[in-house]
């Protein structure tokens, strides 16, 4: 599942911890896992595609502020069909879009 929050920074951010406190309240076991511009790594889509929680099925995962970087963007729509298809939860903030 993919959400993309865009725009506004701190409406999009404010937004984004929404989402996952909400997701969280419905699903407390779930892990939520943080990638940004520091924490990523070229494998580390694959790895997410592939894992699912210790405890609970799910992870949410939240992409912060990658997409700007383009190996990290080719990675994705590289990957977009099975990113939507992955029980995981992927949440896109961005700033901008193109």
């Amino acid at each position: 599942m993919i959400y993309f929050l865009y725009g506004d920074q701190d409406k999009a951010r404010g937004k984004m911890h929404e989402l996952v406190e909400s997701m969280q309240k419905k699903q407390p076991d779930a892990t939520l896992i943080k990638v940004n511009s520091e924490t990523w790594r070229s494998d580390i889509l694959d790895e997410l595609l592939g894992t699912q929680g210790l405890f609970y099925n799910k992870l949410i995962i939240e992409m912060d502020q990658l997409l700007k970087n383009k190996e990290v963007k080719e990675a994705v729509l590289e990957n977009l069909k099975e990113i939507q298809a992955s029980q995981n939860i992927f949440i896109f903030l961005e700033e901008t879009i193109d």
